[in-house]
């Protein structure tokens, strides 16, 4: 607030929502806005969601011969253990999924490196998706002075990271 960040400068509010894709509000200093929407619609935090459901679950049926996805209220208490051990691999390198299914219970961990492998083509759609936002929004990456990341999907360093690597600038998480 009250920050100069020159005439010409814009500064990003970059969300990775589900059914939403790659979005930002470019804002200047005079307060003029442009909203933009741009790619891949259909990516979203709930995409790297199901990748760690099926690191997890592929284990489980590997262990029981069991597949919790068959399953719509074991899926679903899947789905809430992902989401947990997605935020907690947002801090620290490893995480544990419970699952339990048919009688049986697995507690599996998943390693931060591991989900970036696993999830390394979404991070390249999103890295395109992002090329393309600046392209349409008509600016170069010196042009936008900050980049203030929205929403859970942003957190995931692996994200921050690759704006980092595209933007030359260490994208902020005030909002």
């Amino acid at each position: 607030p009250g920050e100069d960040v020159g005439e010409q400068a814009q500064v990003a509010a970059v969300g990775l929502e589900d059914g939403l894709g790659l979005a930002a509000h470019l804002h200047d200093r005079h307060d003029r806005s442009e909203g933009l929407l741009v790619g891949d619609v259909h990516l979203g935090g709930r995409d790297w969601d199901m990748r760690m459901v099926d690191m997890a679950c592929e284990q489980f049926v590997r262990q029981f011969r069991e597949d919790p996805r068959d399953n719509p209220m074991s899926l679903q208490r899947v789905l809430t253990e992902v989401e947990h051990a997605k935020h907690t691999l947002s801090t620290r390198q490893r995480a544990t999924v419970r699952i339990d299914h048919a009688g049986s219970t697995l507690e599996t961990e998943v390693t931060r490196e591991a989900f970036e492998e696993r999830t390394a083509d979404l991070l390249e759609r999103t890295a395109h998706t992002t090329r393309q936002l600046v392209i349409t929004a008509g600016v170069q990456w010196k042009d936008i002075a900050r980049i203030l990341l929205v929403g859970g999907a942003t957190r995931m360093p692996m994200v921050s990271k690759m704006l980092r690597e595209l933007s030359g600038a260490v994208p902020d998480y005030v909002v």
